[in-house]
């Protein structure tokens, strides 16, 4: 994958890194946090040649269903009120995901997530 691509593609809102997601497995309840960490056993996206970063940078494909993302919107959330100001920026990427489901095409033939 060139780096155009990767960067177009690592800029959707269903695309996110390992260490995000591994930091909000920690912030939401253990059921909820099996789904994120399942995502990261699957293959990330590949590298462009020249990309330096390590696993932390491994970026993923999400496939949350709503109900699991709601329930990480809210935990992020909540713990964000409670006063983890370093959390903005998960809270406005978990928001941008869960928007992005609402505006996905209803599940079908060639849509089911």
């Amino acid at each position: 994958m060139d780096w155009d691509e990767y960067k177009r593609r690592c800029d959707t809102p269903g695309v996110l890194s390992r260490w995000m997601l591994e930091r909000t497995a920690e912030l939401v309840d253990p059921p909820v946090a099996v789904h994120l960490l399942a995502a990261t056993s699957a293959k990330p996206l590949p590298k462009p040649e020249g990309h330096k970063g390590g696993p932390d940078t491994d970026m993923f494909e999400l496939h949350l269903d709503d109900t699991v993302a709601d329930a990480v919107v809210a935990a992020i959330e909540r713990a964000h009120a409670a006063g983890n100001q370093k959390l903005r920026g998960f809270v406005a990427a978990w928001r941008e995901y869960r928007g992005a489901l609402s505006s996905d095409p209803p599940e079908g033939p060639g849509n089911a997530r």
